[in-house]
């Protein structure tokens, strides 16, 4: 039994860490666009924020949290 946790533990930290690797990727690509300026970049932005905020609800449920928990911590501040 011990070693079936363990596998899925690992599994988990490498879900995370390719999580948190993609969240750094579209941060990045959302930065470089702030830099153009176009009508094109303006749907690339808006995917970019999209993308980041569905990574981050799989990252918060990942680690435990629910989509509801993250939307009322969001809705306090």
């Amino acid at each position: 039994m011990k070693k079936k946790e363990e596998l899925n533990i690992m599994a988990n930290i490498k879900i995370i860490e390719e999580l948190k690797a993609n969240l750094l990727c579209i941060i990045g690509e959302f930065f470089s666009l702030l830099t153009k300026g176009t009508n094109i970049a303006q749907d690339a932005i808006l995917n970019c924020i999209s993308g980041a905020i569905l990574i981050l609800y799989v990252l918060a449920q990942k680690l435990g949290y629910s989509c509801a928990e993250v939307d009322d911590d969001m809705r306090k501040k």
